[in-house]
């Protein structure tokens, strides 16, 4: 059901349930919902085997009943934290919540293998002038 409400050719629309598209501010157009940690407490207890995406991090559960965040596995507690963590406004515990993934899914190690390699050339070739 739609209910429209103009005079001299402006026109608002108002949609009631279900009716038309879902209003969604300025804020929030083009970014993924947050998922509160109900949803993620609803999703583990329904022993789904669809993985749930929470702000670019991917969380499956594993056979062996533990969390897979991105490769790396948690315990339902820990992955509980990381779901608050990527749902906080601040931006470094975002950050650390993402650290956190890094490390234990292995990235981090690889990164920071990366960048001492990056260093130790940077110092031979400098070393070398």
């Amino acid at each position: 059901m739609v209910l429209q409400i103009g005079a001299s050719g402006s026109e608002q629309r108002f949609f009631l349930e279900g009716d038309g598209p879902a209003l969604v501010s300025k804020a929030e157009q083009g970014r993924t919902p947050n998922v509160s940690k109900e949803d993620f407490q609803l999703w583990f207890k329904s022993k789904s085997r669809f993985p749930l995406a929470i702000k670019g991090h991917s969380f499956s559960l594993s056979l062996d009943g533990l969390v897979k965040v991105d490769g790396g596995k948690f315990v339902y507690e820990e992955a509980l934290q990381l779901v608050s963590m990527l749902n906080s406004r601040s931006p470094f515990t975002q950050m650390n919540a993402t650290l956190v993934i890094w490390e234990r899914n292995g990235a981090l190690r690889f990164i920071v293998v990366a960048l001492l390699v990056i260093v130790a050339a940077a110092v031979l070739v400098i070393e070398r002038r």
